[in-house]
């Protein structure tokens, strides 16, 4: 078994990535080794430097920033299993990408706000669920409205989405949402017998971008002056795991991004975070 082939091995066993990614990671992989006629531990930093050059302009920015999280994460696997002795990636630059970023709530808005007095009725353990869902799982709010109770698996705690594309992904649910959403299910199945729909509206019908919209904003007015908008919850999951320590990969997968470069816009988030954590230095 080659270098690539053991690293392949890493990402399908023991990191568990999807297919998907993984095939991305060796597209990327290959493409540096046909280019350069060389094997991985031939591999020089000029050789890569060489294959971003040859790939700029045939193929986009966030492509060739995910070849090179690809081509490091590689390296970084061998140089730690004492594969090889260097890592030629170690200090090569990712390009450089002209993207805004991302608005979210901060995790004492968060906190706030699953502290707000919901009533214990259908509606109002409705609201509070789906906000829950949409913090905990990161999910697209379109995603939300399309859900239906045959897409949850509460016994295995999982949740099958329908995502962009018409494409699949399961993604797990913690034992708390678990039991939150088999107590909401019940107040549902009272109020609506015949309600397929995870989040009915008022009158039973299936939910709707402004009526998710509308709650997100009567609750989040009550704990932030920020403008609500539907994707910050999106956000907010992405930032919040990915400064908990979650890695970039499994946030991606989670989003349903098909490409982790879409997912490094939060990796910004968490730089800023890190710099303003700067200021509680005593020497600073």
């Amino acid at each position: 078994m080659d270098l690539q082939e053991k690293f392949i091995e890493y990402l399908r066993y023991e990191k568990k990535y999807s297919e998907h990614t993984i095939r991305a990671y060796e597209s990327d992989i290959d493409s540096l080794l046909e280019h350069s006629t060389l094997e991985v531990q031939q591999i020089t930093p000029s050789d890569i430097r060489d294959w971003q050059i040859n790939e700029s302009g045939k193929v986009s920015d966030n492509s060739r920033k995910r070849g090179i999280y690809a081509i490091r994460s590689m390296y970084k696997f061998l140089v730690t299993n004492e594969l090889l002795e260097r890592n030629p990636a170690e200090y090569i630059e990712a390009p450089k990408t002209d993207s805004r970023n991302p608005e979210f709530f901060s995790e004492a808005e968060m906190k706030k706000l699953f502290e707000l007095p919901f009533s214990d009725d259908f509606r109002g353990t409705r609201d509070k669920t789906m906000l829950e869902l949409l913090y905990f799982t990161g999910i697209r709010v379109s995603e939300l409205i399309d859900l239906k109770l045959s897409d949850l698996d509460l016994a295995s705690g999982e949740i099958q989405i329908m995502g962009k594309g018409s494409k699949e992904r399961l993604i797990p649910i913690s034992d708390a949402l678990q039991d939150k959403l088999a107590r909401y299910i019940s107040l549902l199945q009272d109020e609506f017998k015949r309600c397929q729909c995870l989040f009915p509206t008022n009158k039973g019908k299936k939910g709707y971008q402004l009526f998710v919209q509308r709650i997100m904003q009567k609750y989040l007015s009550q704990v932030t002056t920020k403008n609500v908008y539907p994707h910050m919850m999106r956000h907010t999951f992405a930032s919040h795991m990915l400064n908990g320590g979650a890695e970039l990969i499994a946030i991606s997968e989670f989003l349903g991004h098909e490409s982790v470069s879409t997912t490094q816009i939060y990796s910004h988030l968490d730089m800023r975070t890190k710099k303003a954590a700067l200021k509680h230095h005593p020497l600073d």
